[in-house]
Order: structure tokens, then sequence, then C-alpha cells
């Protein structure tokens, strides 16, 4: 019995928390995130002709394109058959003019699926 939670605990990621900044950083194409140096740049001239006003529009996020990701919530087995319960996830960030990363979870479909 034991090594079927185990099997089900790897599956399942049992003791990963789900962070999606994190699952974005593990993806190879998402991997320089962080250290992005090609930002926009405000010239000093810019910034204190509009002081507390929002920057023009010249200066423009980063935009990162959108992972899918499938989260697995729960699993039922018998001899018979297998039904698990999935939300599939687009993950996607973008860096903004000030240097934060907005990261956003969009859900496609959840649901039970039958898998035996």
């Amino acid at each position: 019995m034991w090594a079927v939670w185990e099997d089900m605990e790897a599956e399942m990621r049992c003791r990963e928390p789900f962070q999606p900044l994190t699952v974005l950083m593990q993806e190879p194409s998402f991997a320089r995130l962080p250290g992005l140096t090609e930002q926009n740049q405000i010239s000093p001239p810019i910034a204190l002709q509009h002081p507390g006003q929002p920057l023009p529009p010249v200066i423009q996020p980063l935009n990162v394109s959108e992972i899918e990701y499938d989260l697995f919530h729960a699993a039922v087995e018998s001899v018979r058959m297998g039904s698990v319960f999935k939300t599939n996830l687009k993950i996607s960030a973008v860096r903004m003019p000030d240097l934060n990363i907005n990261v956003n979870v969009t859900p496609t479909s959840q649901g039970w699926k039958t898998i035996m």
C-alpha cells in the first residue's frame, strides 16, 4: 500500500507547492526571465517633465509567452477503472516597466477524466 501512495505522491507532486512563477522558471524558455537586460529606459528629462503623471505610452512592458500546465488534484483508482481530477492552466508572465513580474494563471478546463 505504501508503494501505491509513493507512486501517487510523485505523480501528483504532493511535496511541491504550486507556485506559478516557479513553474515558469523551470521551463527552459523562461529561464532568463529575472535577469533580462533589455529593459525600457526612461531618460531623466522625460520623467521630470511629468511628475506624478503616468509614464508616456512609449514605455511598453516586456511580454513573455505562456505555457500550459496540468494541475493534478485527485485520483480514484480500483482494479477495474480509475479517474483523475485535473485543471489545465495557461501560465504567463509579464515584466513591467518598474521591473516587477506579473504572473497570470488562466484555467482552460477542469474536471474528472477516466484513465482506465
